[in-house]
């Protein structure tokens, strides 16, 4: 499995700037949006940002007919889905780094104490960002051996699933839905969605040929 998680780190160390460029891009636009009106708004999208990174890897290996050789190297499908699964909450762990230390800056900038509001925001958009690769990897895993017109329809779904998730930040934000109790309810059923997800691709992803 560590041939497999160095193989994805490289193809991101690659291709993954544009994922860089928004984190940085909503991060320094947030952070003028926060000075203005106090706005916390763009912080769950950086958690759905950094969520991608398991998509694009599966769509890379996709593409690159990665599966046509798969049964020669020495790493069962488990492994490979559990990697992919490990990726998605390595990155989870990385924007909670970021963004807490953004908010740590919003705060210090404005001289406002860390409360409930930033932790609201961080536990609200630490469950979005569960809700993608949760979906995106199952999805996956269904058509990966399918034509490339499901695929194709499967993207589409994923693509539709990632607009629907961001209509869905930009609505919550300006709202009071993500107060610390509902933060914390949709952290926790993004996290039972997270679990179920990798219970099913397993049984699935277990018994599917390969292409």
């Amino acid at each position: 499995m560590k041939g497999i998680l160095r193989k994805d780190l490289l193809f991101l160390s690659q291709q993954g700037k544009l994922i860089a460029f928004l984190i940085v891009f909503f991060s320094v636009t947030g952070l003028i949006q926060n000075l203005k009106s106090q706005s916390y708004g763009f912080m769950p999208l950086l958690f759905l940002y950094g969520s991608m990174l398991p998509h694009m890897v599966l769509a890379n290996d996709k593409q690159a007919r990665f599966f046509s050789t798969f049964g020669t190297l020495p790493v069962t499908r488990q492994q490979y889905l559990n990697e992919k699964y490990l990726l998605a909450l390595a990155g989870e762990g990385i924007m909670a780094v970021y963004t807490l230390l953004l908010l740590l800056l919003c705060c210090l900038v404005s001289g406002r104490a860390f409360g409930t509001e930033e932790i609201s925001m961080m536990l609200g958009g630490a469950g979005i960002g569960l809700l993608f690769p949760s979906a995106s990897i199952l999805i996956w895993t269904i058509f990966c051996n399918k034509d490339k017109t499901a695929y194709t329809i499967a993207s589409i779904l994923m693509g539709g699933l990632l607009g629907g998730l961001i209509s869905i930040v930009l609505t919550v934000t300006e709202s009071d839905i993500l107060e610390l109790r509902g933060a914390a309810v949709l952290l926790g059923s993004a996290a039972a969605a997270f679990v179920v997800s990798f219970c099913i691709a397993s049984a699935v992803f277990r018994r599917k040929e390969l292409c």
